[in-house]
């Protein structure tokens, strides 16, 4: 893709060179808004409540998230509510379109628009649209300005729409007076109940030339005053008699009179230029706190504008006047403090909240103080929280990562012990996404939860962040109690492979292959997860044989090409298996230093931080997510990354630039410096303050305290540093033992089938048969038996000295008609198997959380079976157990066609079904087709017909192809 949009972008560059402070003139809204960045380009001010910024789609699609996508070539309008790059869509509030001639408002209007006619810049936008109107944006923190220039001897119309993108519950536009308007819209999309209230204010008068509400289209000639239009789908047509249209338009969480408090308090007059200056500066000063140097204006312009997507969110959500709504939905005051919006914290925790706490510690204490209001507020601290709603999106609770992190670092100004109180409530009494089976067994097995490895160690590293606080303020019992949850991972890693991965029935899932994304990892596979134990590293580096043979398991991840199962559009930029387009890799390059080859990591990040990071609208290789993608830029490039947050220290890498200064949150500044061959990533040594550093580490105290940092470069890979990085363990986390591995050939046995138990060598396992809870006293496994009925066995593991396990359960089942065979002609999907084709006659239903392995997916065909009865019998019933989730792509069958034969050879069709259920309801739900009979036959055809290829209605069209049947049991019920 050519640079020719940059030219229009950055005029001001020229003038950044003479006047060195003008940081703002290096940033290119642009970068992210192509590929799968899901970034916008339009207007806003550091953490504002308002961005106001094109849209070009608003059907939630994955790369409309944001509501622009640069291969576009229309705009709906310019909305006032914006997400950076996340992955789900929602906002889109309040939208305006500038027209020429009368519309119809039943239907939706798009106007075509070219990129060489518009400008982006901090706290600016301006776009000329082909109907000949020129729009230009800029803001303050709750409010909007828009400036339109119609053409001459055309009408200046403005449309205003209240349905634009999410699904509206209820909206209301007010006609005050001839120069105002009011209104709300009450919405629910990502966000389930999301509130915005509005205040408009227009420099010229307006008249209202039509409106339209939920299907009523009205032509008005009525001047406006106690006009008023209430519905779900609002629109309203102004006309105005100049061709200089402008217009302010404040927003509010609260109230009609909150937004029209922010509009007079923020703008008391028009003044387009006046606000857009205070936007740059505003963008100038946070852009300040790094100033780089770098010959390379491409290099600047990648740094500056990652820096200022790490501002782009949070959001303000508090008033002028501190009012917000909560997460009770009621009226709160934020005393003292800025109340924020828009956590991303699955995302954010590992770069952008470690970022924060070296730059911007003001930002940080409003962040933990709005952590802890909405517990206060909800009873829980935010998991991904949106307009004062939690939208239960993404795993673990990883707010008490960034409290654990700001406490471990002692920034002040909110109350440790409450955070403490909200994180524990987080961990204990939180019972949602596997919590319950996880606090019972010390991880969680694919029974228990979909993502079952990667909510464990997950949620294993947020308990280690619980212990890092209660040690802190000497609470030891909770600290003990944490640091041995917090080693939960250990239950998932198998020392035969060194892999972690999935248990299942407690033993380990099989077969297991460890490129396959799947339904037993978030967003990822099991190389990527397989290093997801940031605070236990030393223990993953013990298991897997040492340092040599863990920096060989790091060459392996790189080297082994290719992923398989499922299709997942966030695994992007790969190198190997690390996939820095998504979170979980991020840190992965940073691992070499635990390690003696330290000029592996050096290599690799050089390597991401060139290759992964461009001046384009496509400059971002996964989505920006809410400020991670950049974060992990912005710390990389100075040369450090926290690759555990609450360990307060930085992993040393390597640096992009020649220099950095960092003007820290403790009013000092961290000068960095490359010396010697600026082009290669290797380092020979790495001096703070002039003393080398031993180890590849550097801890958050000293950097506050300020000084130097030089990165001396050599030409070939060198020894950078004496040792590899080695964390410390708490005893707590010393003394774990994991849970027993119980192992048999088959789940579903016809006759009889062996047991064996594996645990950490030195220990004893003690187990029962009976399905009772085994004590000390209970019988201690020597050798494999055999079992030839139904049997639950529960085990744990004990070592002298040491914690004893937790409790490790598998269940066995006897066949109940053994003799049955069955031929499945149908191919089901690899991940979807059910555990072989007797699976469906093994008598082991599928639930709603059809994740959990006992469904058999088939997609692009129907489903045929024959099951053969062994003999000749009267047959009473037949039966499918089913399952839909049309989000998931899974329909219920069309119809069901039921055959018999005596023979095996010659059939005849019984009975067909048609389907029960809608392919458009939306409700997952578990149903069984069954139909009676009175008819003799040893051998029963089933046939199920896909629903076939997805409708336009459905919310993956175009992209989801083909839907899928999911069956887990077919039933033939005879005498």
């Amino acid at each position: 893709m050519t640079k020719k949009y940059c030219l229009f972008v950055f005029i001001a560059l020229a003038a950044a060179t003479a006047h060195a402070q003008d940081f703002a003139s290096f940033v290119n809204p642009m970068i992210g808004t192509g590929g799968h960045g899901h970034t916008f380009p339009g207007a806003t001010v550091p953490l504002g409540m308002v961005q106001l910024s094109p849209d070009t789609r608003n059907d939630g699609s994955w790369d409309g998230c944001s509501g622009y996508h640069y291969s576009d070539s229309t705009l709906l309008g310019f909305s006032h509510t914006h997400l950076s790059g996340t992955g789900c869509s929602d906002y889109g509030d309040v939208l305006f379109l500038p027209l020429t001639e009368s519309v119809s408002l039943d239907s939706t209007v798009r106007i075509p628009f070219s990129h060489s006619n518009e400008v982006a810049a901090p706290g600016y936008y301006a776009v000329k649209l082909q109907n000949g109107v020129q729009g230009q944006f800029t803001t303050t923190t709750r409010t909007g300005l828009h400036q339109y220039t119609f053409p001459n001897k055309k009408q200046s119309l403005l449309l205003i729409d209240l349905a634009h993108r999410d699904e509206v519950l209820d909206a209301e536009l007010k006609m005050d007076d001839n120069r105002t308007i009011t209104g709300y819209r009450h919405s629910k999309a990502w966000a389930n109940n999301q509130q915005v209230f509005f205040a408009i204010r227009f420099e010229s008068p307006y008249k209202v030339l039509q409106y339209y509400a939920d299907g009523e289209r009205k032509i008005s000639e009525l001047q406006a005053g106690a006009f008023l239009v209430k519905g779900k789908k609002v629109k309203v047509l102004l006309s105005f008699d100049v061709h200089e249209v402008s217009a302010s338009v404040a927003l509010s969480s609260v109230d009609v009179q909150g937004a029209l408090k922010n509009l007079s308090t923020e703008v008391p007059t028009f003044d387009f230029e006046k606000v857009k200056a205070a936007a740059r500066n505003s963008w100038n000063q946070k852009l300040a706190a790094i100033n780089i140097e770098d010959a390379s204006t491409d290099n600047l312009t990648i740094f500056y504008s990652a820096l200022y997507h790490c501002y782009t969110q949070p959001n303000t959500y508090s008033d002028v006047d501190g009012k917000y709504r909560g997460r009770d939905a009621q009226i709160h005051t934020a005393d003292g403090y800025t109340h924020l919006t828009v956590f991303s914290l699955w995302d954010t925790f590992r770069a952008w909240h470690p970022l924060m706490t070296l730059i911007d510690e003001n930002l940080v204490r409003d962040m933990m103080r709005t952590f802890l209001a909405q517990y206060n507020e909800s009873g829980m601290l935010p998991v991904w929280e949106l307009s004062g709603c939690e939208t239960e999106c993404m795993i673990g609770y990883h707010s008490v990562s960034a409290l654990a992190d700001a406490i471990m670092k002692d920034i002040k100004g909110f109350d440790y012990n409450l955070a403490l109180e909200a994180m524990k409530n987080s961990a204990l009494s939180q019972h949602r996404f596997g919590l319950k089976h996880y606090i019972e067994k010390g991880y969680l097995d694919v029974e228990d939860e979909p993502e079952s490895v990667s909510k464990t160690l997950e949620y294993g590293y947020d308990d280690w962040c619980i212990a890092r606080v209660a040690e802190k303020l000497n609470k030891v019992v909770d600290a003990s109690h944490f640091y041995k949850r917090s080693c939960a991972w250990r239950n998932l890693y198998d020392v035969n492979t060194t892999f972690i991965r999935p248990r299942k029935n407690g033993g380990w899932l099989s077969p297991f292959e460890p490129t396959e994304i799947n339904n037993h990892y978030t967003e990822a596979n099991g190389w990527q997860y397989h290093f997801f134990v940031p605070h236990d590293m030393s223990t993953l580096v013990r298991l897997t044989g040492g340092v040599e043979a863990f920096e060989e398991k790091i060459n392996e991840l790189l080297a082994t090409e290719g992923t398989t199962g499922r299709d997942q559009a966030d695994v992007t930029g790969l190198i190997g298996q690390y996939a820095h387009g998504n979170e979980p890799s991020h840190h992965i390059s940073y691992l070499y230093n635990y390690t003696r080859s330290f000029h592996r990591g050096q290599q690799m990040i050089a390597n991401i931080l060139s290759t992964f990071y461009k001046n384009e609208p496509d400059g971002l290789i996964g989505n920006e997510d809410c400020g991670q993608m950049s974060a992990w830029f912005v710390l990389s490039s100075m040369g450090m990354y926290q690759v555990n947050p609450g360990s307060n220290y930085y992993h040393i890498g390597t640096p992009h630039f020649k220099k950095a200064t960092i003007h820290l949150s403790s009013n000092k500044q961290i000068v960095m410096e490359q010396k010697g061959n600026l082009k290669t990533p290797f380092l020979s040594e790495v001096l703070f303050n002039g003393k080398p550093l031993s180890q590849p580490k550097l801890y958050h105290h000293l950097l506050m305290e300020g000084g130097s940092l030089v990165f001396n470069k050599t030409n070939t890979p060198t020894q950078t540093f004496k040792d590899p990085l080695v964390d410390s363990i708490n005893l707590a986390m010393q003394l774990y033992l994991p849970a027993p591995i119980i192992s048999a050939s088959e789940v579903i046995f016809k006759n009889q089938t062996t047991i064996s138990m594996q645990a950490q060598q030195g220990s004893l396992i003690h187990y029962t048969t009976d399905g009772s809870l085994p004590t000390k006293e209970s019988q201690i496994y020597t050798q494999p038996f055999e079992i030839e009925e139904n049997t639950t066995i529960k085990a744990f593991a004990i070592l002298p000295g040491a914690h004893s396990s937790t409790i490790a359960t598998a269940q066995y089942y006897k066949m109940l008609h053994a003799d049955w065979k069955i031929n499945t002609s149908s191919i089901p999907n690899s991940q979807y198997n059910g555990g072989g084709s007797e699976a469906l006659i093994d008598g082991l239903y599928g639930d709603v959380n059809w994740r959990k392995g006992y469904w058999q997916g088939f997609q692009n065909q129907h489903f045929n079976t024959v099951i053969d009865l062994a003999k000749i019998k009267k047959i009473k019933s037949v039966s499918t157990h089913l399952l839909q989730d049309t989000r998931a792509w899974i329909i219920f069958p069309k119809s069901m066609k039921i055959s018999f034969s005596k023979d095996g050879v010659n059939f005849t069709e019984a009975v067909s079904v048609p389907q029960l259920i809608a392919a458009n309801d939306y409700n997952v739900q578990v149903q069984q087709l069954k139909m009676t009979f009175d008819t003799e036959a040893r051998f029963v055809k089933i046939m199920l017909e896909n629903f076939g290829a997805l409708p336009q209605w459905h919310q993956g069209f175009p992209y989801a192809g083909q839907a899928f049947i999911f069956i887990s049991e077919a039933i033939v019920e005879t005498e």
